[in-house]
């Protein structure tokens, strides 16, 4: 599985020169949005301007590029645009995957991350990521939320995260959470991001880049995580195998696995 950026952040594809700033905040990958931020009538530019950019850039985090609908003629000619700069960018998000037929369009030479952010689509995440052409998945929040009639609250949204975390884990995916809208409570991004810690999520898109460093900070290992997992691996490693005891914290395989996976965060 390719390494998952940590924070990446959404930038508007018509607002090309917000790239190099977000990088600059700490981003480690860009979701680039010919959808949602952009206007209907600026929706043609902004795609010319994107295939323009892509063509010339060479920046050193990963690129996302988040079209619009396959059902729609828009999203058809941005794949198809898309197509000529491959290179160029990780992934195509496609949004409003609400069954695996809103795929149909997407070669399996192009793997992509699908956008659950409907009723529907949680109904038939098993069946979405089952899919060869897809690499991940993304929560959608915001329009998930009004397809369920729910606010965007922790509670309301966990039955849909806990569904998407066991699907990535199973069939080794990418996975990313929802930007959190509210740009300046920073204390309620913070108890988000430890939620998702302790779900096993390591990716959450950002918004703004003040949201950055708070979601890095909060996903990657602290230092006492660190030391803890280097503690337990040598330990092991040491020993006979089966199970044994570190600091009165029982250690077997699978504890060792998960610390290895803890330090893979921090690693190129």
């Amino acid at each position: 599985m390719k390494k998952i950026p940590i924070a990446p952040i959404f930038i508007p594809a018509n607002r090309l020169d917000f790239c190099d700033k977000a990088i600059k905040s700490g981003a480690d990958g860009l979701i680039i949005d010919l959808e949602d931020s952009v206007k209907e009538d600026q929706k043609e530019e902004a795609l010319l301007a994107l295939v323009k950019y892509l063509e010339t850039s060479s920046l050193e985090v990963p690129i996302f590029v988040r079209v619009n609908s396959l059902k729609l003629e828009q999203g058809k000619k941005d794949l198809k645009a898309l197509e000529g700069v491959r290179s160029k960018y990780e992934n195509i998000i496609v949004p409003k995957v609400d069954d695996p037929s809103f795929l149909d369009l997407v070669s399996s030479d192009s793997p992509v991350i699908a956008l659950i952010e409907s009723a529907l689509a949680v109904r038939n995440l098993e069946q979405i990521c089952s899919l060869d052409v897809v690499d991940g998945v993304l929560l959608g929040a915001a329009d998930l939320s009004k397809s369920l009639g729910s606010d965007m609250s922790w509670d309301s949204l966990l039955h849909t995260r806990s569904k998407m975390i066991i699907e990535a884990a199973a069939l080794n995916l990418m996975l990313i959470d929802s930007p959190f809208m509210n740009m300046t409570d920073m204390e309620g991004l913070k108890e988000e991001v430890r939620k998702l810690k302790a779900m096993g999520f390591v990716s959450k898109a950002a918004i703004h880049p003040d949201q950055i460093n708070v979601i890095k900070k909060g996903l990657l290992p602290n230092k006492e995580e660190i030391e803890e997992a280097k503690v337990i691996i040598e330990a092991y490693e040491k020993s006979s195998g089966g199970v044994i005891s570190v600091n009165g914290k029982m250690v077997d395989a699978p504890i060792v696995e998960a610390m290895k996976k803890r330090l893979s965060m921090i690693q190129e």
